[in-house]
């Protein structure tokens, strides 16, 4: 009696140990897992960036002073190692084509981290000091983007779902259509900005030239006028002339206050009433055209997200680390 009690629990031990196998490694719990970590990942890199001004990037001081970031290290290693497994498993090219943010994301980690890395070994030897500084800047730049993509990333995750499926297709499309508006945004803003700095300055110095034209015009798209640019003040120019005294300078200066005015009318006029209501138009069309088939949408990204989750390891990073290890071993 005891044996066929003992072969009882045996038998329903393996039957849910089965089930629970079945049901870890299915796609969707594989999905809820990788997204947990995933969004843990984010909370971790967020506090790294939050303590960026403490953070020493140079890898001789990581380990021993700042926990924190090691750990980051080490997440973000994981994820490179699992996008080279699966460059050797499914090939390269097909990765890139199935998992393109994925790629993305890896190779900006790479980026920042080749960065971190020359710039510590120049750093340690003392040499190329001008060098060094480009390169910390490049990697703090590359690790912040590193980080807005990873947060922008996690709307691969509404893609699951029916409602916030379809406007992640929609936000999609419209960023097409707007990268399409931003050529001609690009010509109507550079042309002002070039007008505007030319009858603001005389000579612009080099070292604030290019800032000056991003300045002007960047802000004036969506109605933030500045009160200068509207009264046409320019610096060394009076606010009233004198009919009397005409001279160079005088002729100057009205043209360049009378020409400031007009020239932001027009570009006012054609940036935020044409080209922002048009582009307003066509995102409208876009919506409705992705809102007639948003159920297809919704399930071809579904059937996307089961595919991938079904090719992923069943450990998520960081601790797909170790399964990389044991099976290089092995």
């Amino acid at each position: 009696e005891r044996v066929t009690v003992w072969g009882k629990v045996r038998e329903v031990i393996k039957r849910e140990g089965r089930n629970f196998f079945t049901f870890y490694s299915s796609p969707c719990s594989n999905f809820c897992v990788h997204t947990t970590f995933y969004f843990i990942y984010i909370l971790l890199f967020a506090s790294v960036l939050l303590k960026r001004g403490q953070f020493d990037a140079r890898f001789v001081n990581i380990f021993k002073e700042f926990p924190r970031e090691t750990v980051l290290y080490v997440w973000q290693f994981s994820y490179i190692v699992d996008m080279v497994h699966c460059c050797l498993t499914l090939g390269f090219k097909k990765f890139m084509y199935n998992n393109p943010a994925d790629a993305t994301h890896n190779f900006l980690n790479i980026t920042w981290m080749a960065l971190v890395l020359v710039s510590s070994v120049l750093h340690e030897f003392k040499t190329l000091p001008s060098l060094w500084g480009l390169l910390v800047a490049l990697s703090k730049l590359f690790f912040l983007i590193s980080f807005i993509f990873s947060s922008i990333r996690i709307m691969r995750v509404f893609a699951a779902d029916s409602f916030f499926g379809a406007i992640v297709v929609m936000m999609k499309k419209m960023l097409y259509t707007l990268w399409s508006f931003f050529v001609v945004i690009l010509l109507f803003w550079c042309t002002y900005a070039i007008a505007i700095v030319s009858l603001l300055e005389t000579a612009p110095p080099a070292h604030t030239l290019a800032w000056n034209i991003f300045s002007n015009g960047a802000f004036e798209i969506f109605g933030e006028l500045k009160d200068e640019m509207k009264d046409g003040e320019v610096e060394l120019c009076p606010k009233k002339f004198n009919s009397s005294d005409i001279r160079d300078f005088t002729i100057d200066c009205v043209f360049r206050t009378w020409m400031i005015p007009i020239i932001l009318f027009v570009y006012v006029l054609v940036s935020s009433v044409v080209l922002v209501n048009l582009v307003t138009s066509f995102f409208t069309n876009t919506f409705e055209q992705v809102r007639e088939s948003s159920m297809l949408h919704y399930r071809y990204k579904h059937y996307q997200r089961l595919v991938e989750f079904e090719r992923k390891c069943r450990l998520p990073a960081p601790f797909s680390l170790l399964y990389h290890i044991v099976l290089a071993v092995i």
